[in-house]
C-alpha cells in the first residue's frame, strides 16, 4: 500500500509485522516516566524501567534529543489491563532516585498536545510563550510518595554506562531533590516536574529594564497570605508607588492563582507571573513581571526552618548557579543572616551563620548594599530583630545594571519589610579629567610634552609656574587625545572591518603589495587599541594582581566594578531621613566635612614639666639642608606610580615618564621653598575619596576620608617624609611600633600576650584596656602639633614649613567621580600625604609622656613583668592603643583622667562607647563597675588586637574568623573563576609553600592535637574523625593530652564514652601512631619545612621546590617557556603544549570521551591523527607557516617531526640573528596562534588564510 507520508506520520508512529507470539490480551501504550535524574537520562535507563511492564517498542524522540525534560515518554507492549501507575527507584552514583512510570490516558493526551506547544529548553531565541514556562519555582515543595507498586532497579554494575550517557548538571542532594513541585502560569502550563528539569527552564525569564537608563526595579516581600482583599490591595498600593519590572512575593498561602488576580495587583494587564501554590494554609510563592525581555535565572526564595533544610537549599542553589551558569538574581525570605551584626537580640555567632555566608561567597554571588536599614524583621515586642530578606545576585548580573542597591521600606503591620532593588544611572555632575598611561607607548607623546612644556611662559613664584604650566599642559593633551586616539571603539570596529573586506578578496583573488600591507597596518591598529585598553583597566584597577599574575581582562572588570560598586554613594542617611538626590547628597557631605575640619579657636592646655628626647644640633641641621636633584629624583622614584590621580589630574607614572621636561622647573619650586618656605595659594588642594569603612556604610560617619594630594605638593611632602623618617626612631618610644623601619605590627601583639600570660601565671588582679580614637587623624590640633616638635627639638625653620604644608590646604570632596565645593582646612592630618604618619607618632609622644608622668609621679600602676620587674602600661601602634595596669579603682580613674587631658591637649577623642576593658584575675563585679565607670565596654578574654589574637590558643578557630572572614573575600569563587591558567598558577604556588611546612613538637604547648599538622600526613581531626567527635579536649594543645612522669611523657587521651567498632579501631591506629613518641623538655615547638633535610626555609629552596631544575622540565626548557617578551598566558599555553596537555583530539580521545576515527583526524591537513607533535610540526600546513617565518629572516631548514626539535630551531638556530629570548618569543607566539587557527576550523568552522595568519604573528 503506498500511503502519503504526511499522512502516516500523522497516525502512526511506527508499523511493525505482525507476531503471532503477541497474545490478544497485549496492548500497545504510551508510558510518561517523570522524575528522571539528568545523570540517568540515558536510552538504556528508559528501555530498563520500561521492560519492567512489557516489551519496549521505541523511545520517543523528544526524550530521547532531550527537547523536552519534564517528562520521558517510552512504547511498550505490555499485559497490564488495569491503568498503570508505578513508582520506580533508581540508584545512581550511590544515591536512590525515585521516579514515577504512569500510563497516558486520552484527557491527558489532549493537556500533552498544549505542552508540547511550549517546549521546555534552554535556547537564548525563545519567545515570550516559550518563556512563560521558564522559570524557577523551587522552594518549600513536599514530595508525597506512594509504596505502592514499586519498583526497585540497581545500576551499580553499569554506573559506568549512566555516566558515559548523562548531560546536564551533576546529581545534588538538596531539598529540592525528590520532590513535585507544581506551577501554575499566565500560560496554562500545569504539572508536577521534578528539579533537574525546572533547572533547565530557569535560563530564560523576561526582566524589563535592565541596563536602560531608567535602570531596574524589584521588590520582593513577605506578605502573610493574599486571601484578603486588603492585603492584595496593599500589594497593588507599593507597585503603584514602587512601579517594579518584577514582583517577589512570600508566604502567599494562594492555593490557585488566576490573571485577574495578578493584573489587580501589577496594575496592568501588561503582565506575566508563575505561582508555587502553598500547602494548605502555609507557604506559597508568587513572580510577577512586566512583558520587556532580558534573560536571566530567577529564584523566588522561601528559607525553611528547620537548619538541616536550609544547608541543603543552599547546597542545592549552589549548585545550580555554578553549574548552569549565566545571570541570576536571587530574593526573598532566606531565614538566615549572615553575621552577627545582622541580628539584634541574640549574642554568639551560630553554624548556621557560617554556613550561609559561605553559600553566598561559594555560589559567587554578590549582597547588594542595602540602604537606610539594618534589619528587615522584627518580633512585635521590639526584642529581636533581623536582617533576613534581601536580593543577591551574580558578577554577570551585577555588571548589566548601573548601581545596584537595596532599600528597605516601611513595615506597616507586618513583621518584615518589604525590600526594593535599584539598579539606575545618576548624573552626579562632570567628572575630572586625567592623564592617561596608556597614551606612554605613542612615539610622539614625549616629544608632544617636551615641545608643549617648552613653548608655555608664566611669570611669577617657582611653585606658581609649575601650577600652571601643568594646568596648561593638561587642557592641550585632552585635545591631543582626541585628536590622535579619538574614539578608540569606533577605531577599532574600523580597523576590523578593513581587515575582514581584505580577508574576502582574498578568498577569491591574491592580494597585491599595497593589500597585504593595507592588512597588516589593521590588524596592527587593532591590537595597539586592545593594548591602550589593557593599560587603561590596569590603571582603573590599581591592583596588585596586575603586577603578580596576568592580564585577564575578565578578572579586571569584575573587581574594577566591584570596588566601583562597594564605593558607589547611593544615597546617605542623615537626621533619619534618607536623602539621595545628588547636589542634595553633596551638600550634605560639603557640610559634614567642612565641618569636621574646621579649627578650634580656644587655647588649649600643655603639657607641663614633662620630657621628651630631642634630636640632636646635627640632624636639626641636617633636616633643614637645601634641597638637591638626587633628593628630589630619589624622592621621585620612591612614589607608587599607579596611584589614582591627584587634582591636578596627573600620576606619578607620567611625572617619571616627562621629567627630563619638568626637572628643571620643579627643582626651582624645591629651592624657592627652602629659602621662603611658602607655598602659593591652589599648589596644596587636594581631592577627598570617601572609602566605606564597612558594608552598607549609609552614613557619612562609616566612611574613612583619603586625601589625593597634588603630584607638585607629593613630590615636596616625599621628600620631606624621607628626611624625617630617618630622625624619628630616636626620638619615639619603644612603646610605638608603627611606621619606623625595624619596629613591626607584631611587636605590640607580642608584647602584650607576654603581659598577659605573665598575669595569668602569677595570678596577678589587673586590667587591659583597648582604647578606640574617634577619627583620629581628622582631629589632630596643629597648635599642639607645633608644640611638640618643639619639645622634641625640631628648629623653627623646619616648623615652618611643616605648618605651611598643614595651613595651606584646601578640600574638594570626590562623591562617585563628581566634585562638591572647595573648603578650607583648620585641624587634622590627611591621610594620603606622606609626612602624616610620622606626624603622627610626634602626637602618640604626647601621650606616652603624660602616662610616663603619671606612673613616675606613682599616680598609676603598670603590669610588671620579667625578673627585673619592667613596668608595662602603654602601647601604640599609630591610634590602635592599649593602656594596662593593675586592678586597683584608682588605676582606673587615673585612665580616664589621662585619656581626659590628652583630649584637651590634642584634640583626639576617645570612643568610650566602642573602647572595650578586659579583667584579669578580678571579680565580675569589679570589671562591669570599672566598665560603668568608663563607659565602655566589659568584656572576656580572648579578644583581638590589629587582627591577631591575645591570651587565646592559635588553634582556636573563633580567635582567626575575622580574619578568614576577610580572606574568603578576597578569595571569592568568582574571582578565582575569572582568572586565566597563569593567574591561577600564581595562587597554586603560593598554596604549594604553604602545604610544605609542618609542625616539630618540642614542649607541645603551641600546637593543637586535633587541629594542627605535626603528624602523619594530615591532621588528627580528619584522620579520626570518630574519636574527634569523642574528644573531652578537641581544643587542647598537645602538652595538655598527656603527663611527665619525671623525665618521661605519658599520653592521657580522655573520651566522653567507650568506644566501639570502628572507635576502637580508629584508636588502636592513634596509639600505634603516637607509640614511643616523647615531648622534649625545654625544646619550643616550631614550623620545620620538609623539602629540606635540616627542616630550614630559604627562598632559594622553595624556588627550587616549585621550579626544580630536574624531571619534567630542564632549565633551558623553561628559559624558553617563561619567556619576558610574551604575555603570560602564552607562556602557560606553551608549557601545556610541552607537556603534550592541550585538548588535541588525541588527548580528548585518552580523557575518556569517545571519537569516531574520522572525528579523530587533523582538521589543518585532514591525512593524520590530531595529537601535538603532528599538529605542531608534521602538519602540512604547520610545516609551511613554520617555513614562511622562518624565510622572513632568510632561513631553511629541514623541520623536524616534535615539538622540542621546533623549539630548538628558533631558539638556537634563529636566535643566532636575533637572540636566544626573541627566537624564544617568536616560536610561542607562531604556537599560539597555529592554535587559533585549530581552534577556529574545530568551533567555527573558520578558515583563516595563512596570509592573514601572518599579518596577524
Amino acid at each position: 500500500m503506498n500511503l502519503n507520508k504526511e499522512l502516516f506520520d500523522l497516525w502512526f508512529v511506527d508499523i511493525k509485522p505482525w507476531d503471532k507470539e503477541v497474545q490478544e490480551r497485549s496492548r500497545l501504550v504510551w508510558l510518561r516516566i517523570s522524575g528522571i535524574p539528568l545523570k540517568a537520562w540515558i536510552d538504556r535507563c528508559f528501555k530498563m524501567i520500561g521492560e519492567s511492564m512489557g516489551e519496549v517498542v521505541m523511545i520517543h524522540g523528544d526524550t530521547k534529543t532531550k527537547s523536552i525534560l519534564c517528562e520521558g515518554r517510552i512504547l511498550v507492549i505490555c499485559s497490564a489491563e488495569h491503568k498503570i501507575v508505578k513508582q520506580v527507584s533508581l540508584k545512581v552514583e550511590e544515591q536512590i532516585e525515585s521516579a514515577t512510570e504512569s500510563e497516558y490516558s486520552s484527557e491527558q493526551n489532549e493537556e500533552d498536545q498544549d505542552f508540547d506547544n511550549a517546549k521546555i529548553c534552554v535556547e537564548d531565541d525563545m519567545s515570550m510563550d516559550e518563556e512563560h514556562s521558564m522559570h524557577d519555582s523551587l522552594l518549600n515543595s513536599y514530595f508525597k510518595s506512594s509504596e505502592e507498586g514499586k519498583v526497585s532497579w540497581h545500576a551499580e554494575e553499569k554506573d559506568a554506562d549512566i555516566e558515559d550517557g548523562a548531560s546536564g548538571p551533576s546529581k545534588t542532594n538538596g531539598p529540592l531533590e525528590g520532590k513535585e513541585i507544581g506551577l501554575r502560569s499566565k500560560s496554562g502550563l500545569r504539572g508536577d516536574f521534578r528539579q533537574e528539569e525546572i533547572k533547565r527552564r530557569g535560563s530564560a525569564v523576561p526582566i524589563a529594564g535592565i541596563g536602560d537608563e531608567g535602570g531596574c526595579r524589584g521588590v520582593t516581600g513577605e506578605v502573610g497570605g493574599l486571601g484578603s482583599v486588603l492585603k492584595r490591595k496593599e500589594v497593588g498600593k507599593l507597585v503603584r508607588i514602587e512601579q517594579p519590572n518584577f514582583l517577589f512575593l512570600q508566604e502567599t498561602k494562594l492555593e490557585t492563582g488566576d490573571d485577574d488576580l495578578c493584573r489587580m495587583m501589577w496594575n496592568s494587564n501588561e503582565i506575566d507571573w508563575v505561582m508555587k501554590e502553598s500547602i494548605g494554609a502555609s507557604g506559597g510563592l508568587l513572580w510577577e513581571w512586566g512583558l520587556d525581555k532580558v534573560k536571566c535565572n530567577l529564584v523566588n526564595v522561601y528559607g525553611p526552618n528547620d537548619r538541616q533544610k536550609r544547608l541543603k537549599l543552599w547546597d542545592e542553589l549552589e549548585h545550580m548557579i555554578i553549574e548552569e551558569g549565566g545571570r541570576w538574581l536571587i530574593a526573598g525570605d532566606f531565614n538566615a543572616v549572615r553575621c552577627l551584626e545582622e541580628r539584634r537580640g541574640r549574642t554568639g555567632e551560630s553554624t548556621d551563620m557560617k554556613k550561609f555566608d559561605e553559600f553566598i561567597l561559594v555560589a559567587g554571588l554578590v549582597d547588594i548594599k542595602m540602604v537606610n536599614r539594618h534589619f528587615t524583621w522584627y518580633r512585635p515586642d521590639g526584642t529581636a530583630m533581623s536582617r533576613l530578606d534581601r536580593f543577591l545576585m551574580n558578577a554577570e548580573m551585577c555588571s548589566m545594571g548601573g548601581n545596584w542597591v537595596q532599600q528597605g521600606l516601611k513595615r506597616n503591620i507586618s513583621n518584615h519589610c518589604a525590600i526594593v532593588l535599584n539598579s539606575r544611572t545618576t548624573d552626579w555632575g562632570p567628572k575630572p579629567f586625567r592623564v592617561l598611561d596608556a597614551w606612554q607607548p605613542h612615539p610622539d607623546f614625549k616629544k608632544v610634552i617636551e615641545e608643549k612644556w617648552s613653548e608655555m611662559e608664566v611669570d611669577g613664584f617657582a611653585g606658581y609656574k609649575c601650577k600652571q604650566k601643568l594646568k596648561g599642559l593638561k587642557a592641550f593633551l585632552k585635545g591631543w587625545n582626541k585628536e590622535v586616539f579619538g574614539n578608540m571603539e569606533a577605531q577599532y570596529e574600523q580597523a576590523a572591518k578593513q581587515v575582514e573586506q581584505i580577508d574576502m578578496k582574498n578568498e577569491e583573488i591574491d592580494l597585491d603589495e599595497l593589500e597585504i600591507t593595507q592588512r597588516q597596518e589593521g590588524f596592527q591598529k587593532m591590537w595597539d587599541i586592545m593594548r591602550r585598553r589593557e593599560v587603561i583597566w590596569k590603571q582603573k584597577l590599581r591592583s596588585n594582581w596586575v603586577r603578580v599574575g596576568d592580564a585577564n581582562t575578565r578578572f579586571f572588570h569584575r573587581v574594577a566594578n566591584g570596588r566601583k560598586a562597594q564605593n558607589h554613594i547611593t544615597g546617605l542617611l542623615r537626621d533619619g531621613c534618607w536623602v539621595e538626590e545628588p547636589e542634595q547628597v553633596k551638600k550634605e557631605v560639603y557640610n559634614y566635612f567642612s565641618k569636621l575640619f574646621q579649627g578650634d579657636t580656644w587655647n588649649r592646655p600643655k603639657l607641663c614639666e614633662v620630657s621628651f628626647k630631642q634630636i640632636s644640633t646635627e640632624e636639626k641641621q641636617w633636616l633643614e639642608r637645601p634641597f638637591s636633584i638626587e633628593e628630589i629624583e630619589e624622592g621621585l622614584q620612591s612614589c607608587e606610580g599607579s596611584k589614582a590621580p591627584r587634582l591636578d589630574g596627573y600620576n606619578f607614572n607620567f611625572l617619571k615618564f616627562a621629567w627630563d621636561s619638568l626637572k628643571e622647573d620643579f627643582t626651582s619650586f624645591f629651592a624657592e621653598f627652602h629659602k621662603n618656605g611658602r607655598l602659593v595659594s591652589g599648589l596644596n588642594s587636594s581631592f577627598l575619596a570617601l572609602i566605606p569603612k564597612k558594608f552598607n556604610s549609609i552614613e557619612l560617619k562609616d566612611y574613612r576620608p583619603i586625601s589625593l594630594i597634588g603630584c607638585v605638593y607629593k613630590l615636596l611632602t616625599k621628600v620631606l617624609a624621607n628626611r624625617i623618617k630617618a630622625v624619628m626612631p630616636g626620638i619615639t618610644s619603644e612603646t610605638q611600633s608603627a611606621f619606623l623601619r625595624g619596629r613591626q605590627l607584631v611587636d605590640g601583639v607580642l608584647v602584650l600576650n607576654e603581659v598577659v600570660e605573665e598575669v595569668k601565671r602569677r595570678k596577678q588582679s589587673a586590667f587591659v584596656f583597648k582604647a578606640d580614637f574617634a577619627k583620629a587623624y581628622d582631629c589632630v590640633d596643629w597648635s599642639f602639633l607645633d608644640w611638640m616638635m618643639d619639645c622634641l627639638g625640631f628648629g623653627i625653620k623646619w616648623r615652618g614649613w611643616i605648618m605651611e604644608c598643614l595651613s595651606t590646604s584646601k578640600i574638594l570632596v570626590l562623591v562617585n567621580g563628581s566634585l562638591t565645593e572647595e573648603f578650607k582646612v583648620g585641624k587634622g592630618l590627611r591621610q594620603g600625604d606622606p609626612l602624616s604618619p610620622f606626624l603622627f607618632l610626634m602626637i602618640g609622644e604626647g601621650l606616652n609622656g603624660l602616662v610616663q608622668k603619671v606612673v613616675s609621679e606613682g599616680m598609676f600602676r603598670g603590669i610588671e613583668i620579667g625578673r627585673k620587674g619592667l613596668a608595662v602600661s602603654l602601647l601604640q601602634f599609630a591610634d590602635d592603643t592599649v593602656i594596662m595596669g593593675k586592678a586597683d579603682i584608682e588605676n582606673i580613674i587615673m585612665v580616664k583622667t589621662i585619656l581626659r587631658w590628652f583630649e584637651l591637649m590634642s584634640g583626639l577623642q576617645i570612643n568610650f562607647s566602642k573602647s572595650n576593658i578586659y579583667g584579669y584575675n578580678v571579680p565580675t563585679s569589679w570589671l562591669e563597675g570599672s566598665a560603668s565607670m568608663l563607659r565602655c565596654g566589659a568584656r572576656k578574654s580572648p579578644f583581638i588586637y590589629l587582627g591577631m589574637p591575645v591570651d587565646g590558643k592559635p588553634g582556636n578557630r573563633k580567635l582567626w574568623e575575622p580574619m578568614i572572614k576577610k580572606f574568603r573575600a578576597k578569595l571569592a569563587v568568582w574571582k578565582a573563576a575569572s582568572l586565566s591558567f597563569s593567574g591561577r598558577l600564581t595562587l597554586l604556588n603560593s598554596s604549594m609553600l604553604v602545604e610544605g611546612f609542618r609542625w616539630e613538637v618540642g614542649e607541645g604547648n603551641r600546637v593543637g592535637f586535633w587541629r594542627e599538622w605535626w603528624i602523619g600526613g594530615k591532621i588528627l581531626r580528619d584522620l579520626y574523625p570518630r574519636l574527634y567527635a569523642l574528644s573531652m579536649n578537641k581544643e587542647a594543645n598537645i602538652c595538655e593530652m598527656g603527663v611527665w612522669e619525671g623525665d618521661k611523657w605519658s599520653w592521657k587521651l580522655e573520651w566522653r564514652k567507650g568506644r566501639i567498632g570502628r572507635e576502637k579501631d580508629e584508636e588502636e591506629v592513634l596509639w600505634d601512631k603516637l607509640g614511643n613518641l616523647q615531648l622534649k623538655k625545654g625544646v619550643e615547638d616550631r614550623w620545620r619545612w620538609l623539602h629540606d633535610s635540616d627542616g630550614s626555609y630559604m627562598v632559594k629552596k622553595a624556588y627550587e621546590f616549585l621550579a626544580p631544575s630536574e624531571g619534567i622540565l630542564e632549565e633551558q626548557l623553561c628559559k624558553v617557556i617563561w619567556c619576558r617578551l610574551v604575555p603570560s598566558k602564552v607562556s602557560f599555553f606553551g608549557w601545556r603544549l610541552y607537556l603534550d596537555k592541550l585538548p588535541t583530539k588525541w588527548n580528548i580521545r585518552k580523557r575518556g570521551v569517545h571519537l569516531q576515527e574520522e572525528e579523530l583526524m587533523c582538521v589543518l591537513c585532514h591525512n593524520m591523527i590530531e595529537e601535538a607533535n603532528h599538529l605542531f610540526s608534521m602538519c602540512k600546513e604547520a610545516w609551511i607557516l613554520w617555513t614562511e617565518v622562518l624565510q622572513l629572516w632568510n632561513m631553511k631548514t629541514v623541520m623536524p617531526n616534535i615539538v622540542q626539535g621546533v623549539a630548538d630551531i628558533f631558539v638556537y638556530d634563529l636566535g643566532r640573528v636575533v637572540g636566544k629570548e626573541m627566537g624564544a618569543c617568536i616560536f610561542l607566539v607562531v604556537s599560539w596562534y597555529l592554535w587559533y587557527w585549530r581552534n577556529g576550523k574545530v568551533f567555527d568552522n573558520e578558515a583563516i588564510m595563512k596570509g592573514r595568519l601572518l599579518d596577524m604573528i
